[in-house]
């Protein structure tokens, strides 16, 4: 678990930033030392649930506020996206493993790393409410659009060293599998993202 998230070390910014704004970076490796991979706080490319984590409880109080200034706010909302949030994660986290078991994909990716990328999404979801605060539905639109691109471009970069590490080393068919299995990850996270969004804009 230690390999997921380092306390010691505070500024997540760097990787916040990445999944913001991916475009730009080259290098999408995780680094490795002795002992294993390096903590995300000494690699910008490594896994962290922290940032996940921290993002849902952002995502959840903020849309809290959001319905105190639409007028209406209970705690029933914050219950219902609450379970909402946290259960298309689990069910995510679920289908994924099922897919890798079904089509027998041999890989290095674990549970624990497919919680951290599947959770990625909350990040760009606050970005997403934050613009229709300032900027009402066409900043929502707008905001939901790019962060669906920049997430998806993020995850398939970062999923791709992982579910396809070498690909000369695997027959086509094989490949063809791990390619919708990255696929499928990436670009269902837009669709949750607007799932997940679409309650607080009513």
């Amino acid at each position: 678990m230690c390999a997921y998230h380092n306390p010691g070390y505070s500024p997540n910014y760097p990787e916040i930033g990445l999944i913001l704004f991916p475009f730009a970076h080259t290098k999408w490796g995780v680094n490795y030392d002795p002992a294993g991979p390096v903590p995300p706080g000494d690699d910008i490319n490594a896994p962290d649930l922290y940032i996940p984590l921290m993002a849902t409880i952002t995502y959840i109080l903020l849309s809290g506020v959001i319905f105190g200034f639409q007028g209406r706010f209970s705690p029933e909302y914050l219950g219902i996206l609450s379970s909402e949030a946290f259960g298309w994660l689990l069910l995510e986290v679920l289908l994924s493993l099922f897919a890798i078991y079904i089509l027998n994909i041999q890989n290095n990716i674990s549970y624990l790393d497919i919680v951290a990328y599947c959770g990625y999404k909350f990040v760009s979801m606050i970005v997403v409410l934050i613009s229709y605060v300032g900027l009402d539905r066409p900043g929502y639109y707008f905001s939901l659009l790019y962060t669906s691109l920049a997430l998806a471009f993020f995850l398939i970069r970062s999923l791709k060293l992982k579910i396809l590490p070498h690909v000369e080393a695997y027959p086509s068919e094989c490949n063809k599998r791990r390619l919708y299995l990255l696929l499928l990850i990436a670009f269902i996270q837009p669709l949750l993202m607007w799932w997940l969004t679409r309650r607080v804009i009513l």
